[in-house]
């Protein structure tokens, strides 16, 4: 026999809606959404700051974050990934990068373009048309991300 949910618990599936049910019959006067209403959620957001879908990424998670004032406390730490290591220090050029990197042609690199700009006006995050024209290895700026988190709460989101 299946279990019936009354609102916002019917996206939950059976087993979940048991252990919820059972807790709750357990603890009558425990208010389970307001003890998950409290909660502080540690954010390793892992990126490289020149990844597109990185910036889509973390202005998503900011509007979620804001959705959520108030029920969800939220410690965010920004963790180095770096896309192209092997990068030399004068870069290379983009269109040539994605060509040898993902062996894509001018007219699909055009189109993800317009992709990532679509989804990143979608959650708030405005792309230059221009964009920029080489990609240069990102160890440095990493090193700043790292030093900027010593720096006090907030610096080093704000360098991102």
């Amino acid at each position: 026999m299946p279990l019936r949910a009354i609102g916002p618990w019917r996206r939950l599936q059976p087993p979940e809606r048991a252990a919820f049910k059972m807790v709750s019959l357990s603890f009558p006067f425990l208010n389970l959404r307001k003890l998950l209403m409290t909660t502080t959620l540690k954010i390793d957001f892992v990126s490289d700051i020149a990844c597109p879908w990185c910036a889509v990424g973390l202005s998503s998670l900011e509007k979620a974050l804001e959705r959520l004032q108030g029920e969800v406390k939220a410690e965010l730490h920004f963790q180095p990934f770096e896309l192209n290591p092997h990068m030399p220090p004068g870069g290379q050029d983009l269109g040539e990068h994605l060509t040898e990197k993902y062996g894509s042609t001018p007219e699909q690199q055009a189109q993800i373009r317009q992709t990532i700009a679509a989804r990143g006006a979608e959650v708030g995050f405005e792309f230059h048309p221009g964009g920029r024209g080489r990609v240069y290895n990102t160890f440095e700026a990493h090193r700043l991300l790292h030093w900027a988190e010593g720096q006090g709460e907030g610096q080093q989101h704000a360098l991102k």
